[in-house]
């Protein structure tokens, strides 16, 4: 562990204001890669409903002929 010696309280208030910066940083990372997951499994979700309901809709003209 590393103990940094404060000087003045600029530098307290610098790192301070750094650390809350990356906590910032890093909550934007996660709520985009959040919301980037919730997308990459809507696109999924609706690639897999098209396929379902064309191969029902294929299946169910077969039928009829």
């Amino acid at each position: 562990m590393t103990f940094k010696s404060l000087s003045s309280s600029d530098s307290a208030q610098t790192d301070y204001a750094q650390q809350m910066k990356n906590i910032q940083m890093k909550s934007q990372q996660d709520m985009l890669e959040k919301m980037k997951t919730d997308f990459t499994n809507y696109l999924t979700n609706a690639v897999a409903d098209a396929s379902s309901k064309e191969s029902t809709a294929a299946s169910q003209s077969k039928l009829q002929f």
